[in-house]
Protein backbone atom coordinates (compact mmCIF):
# COMPACT_ATOMS: atom_id res chain seq x y z
CA UNK A 1 0.00 0.00 0.00
CA UNK A 2 1.06 3.58 -0.47
CA UNK A 3 1.52 4.22 3.28
CA UNK A 4 -2.21 4.59 3.89
CA UNK A 5 -5.21 2.23 4.03
CA UNK A 6 -7.35 4.12 1.50
CA UNK A 7 -8.33 3.06 -1.98
CA UNK A 8 -6.79 3.41 -4.48
CA UNK A 9 -3.51 2.29 -2.92
CA UNK A 10 -1.53 4.32 -5.49
CA UNK A 11 -3.00 7.55 -4.16
CA UNK A 12 -0.27 9.82 -2.80
CA UNK A 13 -1.03 11.44 0.55
CA UNK A 14 2.10 13.35 1.53
CA UNK A 15 2.42 13.78 5.29
CA UNK A 16 -0.23 11.15 6.07
CA UNK A 17 -0.38 10.33 9.80
CA UNK A 18 -1.91 6.90 10.58
CA UNK A 19 -4.98 6.60 12.76
CA UNK A 20 -4.00 6.13 16.42
CA UNK A 21 -7.33 4.75 17.68
CA UNK A 22 -8.65 1.29 16.93
CA UNK A 23 -12.08 0.90 15.35
CA UNK A 24 -13.63 0.09 18.72
CA UNK A 25 -11.97 3.07 20.42
CA UNK A 26 -13.18 5.37 17.66
CA UNK A 27 -16.71 4.04 17.33
CA UNK A 28 -17.68 3.25 20.95
CA UNK A 29 -17.99 6.90 22.06
CA UNK A 30 -19.75 7.71 18.79
CA UNK A 31 -22.38 5.02 19.36
CA UNK A 32 -22.83 5.98 23.02
CA UNK A 33 -23.35 9.61 22.01
CA UNK A 34 -25.79 8.47 19.32
CA UNK A 35 -27.77 6.49 21.88
CA UNK A 36 -27.85 9.49 24.22
CA UNK A 37 -29.13 11.71 21.41
CA UNK A 38 -31.89 9.22 20.60
CA UNK A 39 -32.83 8.87 24.26
CA UNK A 40 -32.85 12.63 24.91
CA UNK A 41 -34.96 13.39 21.86
CA UNK A 42 -37.33 10.50 22.62
CA UNK A 43 -37.88 11.77 26.18
CA UNK A 44 -38.17 15.45 25.25
CA UNK A 45 -40.47 14.75 22.32
CA UNK A 46 -42.58 12.42 24.46
CA UNK A 47 -43.02 15.07 27.16
CA UNK A 48 -43.89 17.76 24.63
CA UNK A 49 -46.31 15.43 22.91
CA UNK A 50 -48.99 16.04 25.51
CA UNK A 51 -50.04 12.57 26.60
CA UNK A 52 -49.49 10.51 23.49
CA UNK A 53 -50.46 12.98 20.79
CA UNK A 54 -47.66 11.65 18.60
CA UNK A 55 -47.27 8.09 17.41
CA UNK A 56 -44.14 6.00 17.91
CA UNK A 57 -43.35 6.46 14.23
CA UNK A 58 -43.48 10.23 14.72
CA UNK A 59 -41.15 9.94 17.70
CA UNK A 60 -38.72 7.70 15.81
CA UNK A 61 -38.74 10.09 12.85
CA UNK A 62 -37.96 13.00 15.17
CA UNK A 63 -35.10 11.00 16.77
CA UNK A 64 -33.70 10.17 13.35
CA UNK A 65 -33.96 13.79 12.24
CA UNK A 66 -32.15 15.05 15.35
CA UNK A 67 -29.50 12.33 15.06
CA UNK A 68 -28.67 13.12 11.44
CA UNK A 69 -28.69 16.85 12.19
CA UNK A 70 -26.18 16.44 15.03
CA UNK A 71 -23.94 14.22 12.89
CA UNK A 72 -23.92 16.69 10.01
CA UNK A 73 -23.42 19.74 12.20
CA UNK A 74 -20.76 18.33 14.53
CA UNK A 75 -18.96 15.63 12.59
CA UNK A 76 -19.20 16.92 9.02
CA UNK A 77 -18.75 20.49 10.24
CA UNK A 78 -15.46 19.52 11.84
CA UNK A 79 -14.37 17.84 8.62
CA UNK A 80 -15.18 20.96 6.58
CA UNK A 81 -13.28 23.32 8.88
CA UNK A 82 -10.29 20.95 9.29
CA UNK A 83 -9.41 19.67 5.81
CA UNK A 84 -5.85 18.81 6.88
CA UNK A 85 -6.94 16.16 9.42
CA UNK A 86 -4.94 13.55 7.46
CA UNK A 87 -1.65 15.34 8.12
CA UNK A 88 -2.06 16.44 11.74
CA UNK A 89 0.94 15.24 13.74
CA UNK A 90 -1.07 15.09 16.98
CA UNK A 91 -4.55 13.95 15.92
CA UNK A 92 -7.54 14.28 18.22
CA UNK A 93 -10.64 12.08 18.43
CA UNK A 94 -12.45 13.80 15.56
CA UNK A 95 -9.39 13.48 13.31
CA UNK A 96 -9.35 9.72 13.86
CA UNK A 97 -13.11 9.49 13.39
CA UNK A 98 -12.78 11.38 10.08
CA UNK A 99 -9.99 9.04 8.96
CA UNK A 100 -12.12 6.01 9.81
CA UNK A 101 -15.13 7.48 8.02
CA UNK A 102 -13.07 8.24 4.91
CA UNK A 103 -11.62 4.72 4.98
CA UNK A 104 -15.13 3.26 4.97
CA UNK A 105 -16.16 5.57 2.15
CA UNK A 106 -13.13 4.66 0.04
CA UNK A 107 -13.84 0.93 0.54
CA UNK A 108 -17.50 1.52 -0.37
CA UNK A 109 -16.55 3.40 -3.54
CA UNK A 110 -14.16 0.63 -4.52
CA UNK A 111 -16.92 -1.96 -4.03
CA UNK A 112 -19.52 0.09 -5.91
CA UNK A 113 -17.21 0.65 -8.88
CA UNK A 114 -16.47 -3.08 -8.95
CA UNK A 115 -20.19 -3.90 -8.95
CA UNK A 116 -20.98 -1.34 -11.64
CA UNK A 117 -18.17 -2.47 -13.94
CA UNK A 118 -18.92 -6.19 -13.52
Amino acid sequence: MGGHPYSPAELQLPGFVPQRLSQVEALAPFFVASLLIFLAVWLIYGRCGGGGRFSKNDSLAMCWWAYTAVIHIVFEGYYIFTPDFVRKGNPNYFDDLCKFSRLLRSMYLLLVSFCISS
